[in-house]
């Protein structure tokens, strides 16, 4: 039974356009897809001819995609009636019999009060988490949460949040079908791009982490229906934040090794050091609260200050500024 749209168009089966017939019919590639359409074609021509339908037309939809206008389905029989809305629906349908598995049914349906239903605030709320998005991402906020607050212990806020998060997206996920390799390799690629902050790998743990990631993302839910994956633009964008914060640590890795040493005695060069008195050749400086020996090719004064050029065990060299 099939309410009209307003254009008079009423799609009677799939998506394509055709007008039925017992026209070639395409074929699927595989053994297994041609499999499964022809049990789809004996399902529908058995439910067709149970309720009186056009069988031949349910065959065409199911291997052709095929739809009808609303008038053309309710002339080749494939619906019972065209109904404007529900009211009338219900009008056009009174006094109809229905077959049951053991009996038959007479309808009942005029003048009855249409009662609408509104979800309420719960179920609202399981429609937005159960979302694999959304779900999704209240895992990844809640994984980075616990992992920053396990090596930042009384940051509190990482923890918190990231408790909550990933509460919420365990409960989504025990209703989704969740591919649990997928979900481990999420859960290891995130650990090891947080590792490469603490144990500098010049990108191996980074790398590494970064594909697990993007390939557990990928298969994180297992199933074909439409809708029902993670969106792109969302693994993406996790994506190029783990890689730009791995790249950071790379960067910034590189640039320590480079730089000179700068503490021991190699950090005291190019300091300055007070001169006690006048010297040429030995004298005696005063550095960081400290009197050292000094030696100088060039004469120094009391009370100048002198750059220092290399250390000798105890002895500074230096020279005038």
């Amino acid at each position: 039974r099939k309410p009209a749209d307003k254009s008079g168009e009423g799609g009677a089966g799939s998506s394509a356009n055709g007008s039925g017939g017992a026209d070639a019919q395409p074929q699927p590639g595989s053994a297994m897809e041609r499999k499964v359409v022809n049990d789809a074609v004996a399902y529908i021509r058995g439910l067709a001819e149970l309720r009186g339908r056009n069988a031949d037309w349910a065959e065409q939809a199911v291997r052709g995609a095929a739809s009808l206008s609303s008038s053309a389905a309710l002339e080749q029989k494939v619906i019972d009636v065209i109904a404007r809305d529900l009211p009338d629906l219900l009008t056009r349908i009174d006094g109809r019999e229905v077959k049951l598995a053991t009996r038959t049914v007479k309808l009942a349906t005029r003048g009855l009060a249409i009662e609408h239903m509104n979800p309420d605030w719960r179920t609202q709320l399981l429609a937005v988490i159960t979302n694999p998005t959304v779900a999704y991402g209240l895992m990844v906020i809640g994984i980075w949460g616990l992992l920053l607050e396990g090596y930042n212990p009384g940051a509190v806020l990482p923890g918190v949040a990231g408790s909550i998060c990933l509460l919420i997206a365990l409960f989504a996920f025990q209703i989704l079908s969740v591919n649990y390799a997928g979900l481990a390799l999420v859960v290891v690629g995130t650990g090891m791009i947080v590792a490469e902050f603490f144990f500098p790998t010049y990108g191996s743990l980074g790398v590494g982490g970064l594909i697990a990631f993007i390939v557990g993302s990928l298969i994180l839910f297992d199933t074909d229906v439409p809708g029902m994956s993670v969106g792109k633009p969302l693994i993406a964008a996790f994506a190029v934040v783990g890689g730009l914060m791995m790249l950071g640590i790379v960067y910034l890795a590189t640039r320590s090794i480079r730089r000179p040493v700068a503490t021991g005695t190699q950090g005291m060069i190019g300091d300055s050091a007070e001169v006690i008195a006048d010297f040429t050749g030995k004298g005696r400086v005063r550095y960081g609260g400290e009197l050292w020996n000094a030696r100088s090719e060039r004469a120094l004064h009391a009370g100048e200050q002198a750059r220092i050029v290399r250390v000798e065990g105890l002895t500074l060299w230096v020279e005038p500024r």
